[in-house]
């Protein structure tokens, strides 16, 4: 049973993660941490907006209150809430572990959808 909490730990910690990375919003640059002031996300709003919807990815605020929020599509929240859901039983998140393991060692077997 610690085992599977220590993978499901492991998997919302992945989850969770930001990944390293610039990306251009309409000419704007966020730095590596997806992080920029509160002032320059009002200054340039919809073209983050835009481009937190297009890279899906979130962007974090920070704030004068060293208060950070989080800024996400609505799409990307869902699927968020959806595996925190099939991970909160410990039973079924390692049930869900093993079957990507198994997948990503080529262990699955093709089957084939009835209509």
């Amino acid at each position: 049973m610690e085992e599977i909490m220590k993978r499901s730990l492991y998997g919302l910690r992945f989850l969770f993660s930001v990944v390293q990375y610039t990306i251009d919003c309409d000419k704007l640059h966020v730095n590596a941490m997806n992080t920029v002031t509160h002032k320059d996300f009002l200054k340039n709003i919809k073209a983050y907006l835009n481009g937190i919807t297009r890279n899906r990815k979130p962007l974090f605020i920070s704030l004068p209150s060293h208060q950070d929020v989080v800024v996400m599509s609505r799409t990307e929240y869902n699927s968020m809430q959806e595996t925190l859901h099939l991970i909160k039983s410990p039973s079924n998140a390692a049930r869900l572990l093993k079957a990507v393991a198994e997948d990503k060692a080529h262990l699955g077997t093709k089957q084939q959808l009835e209509d």
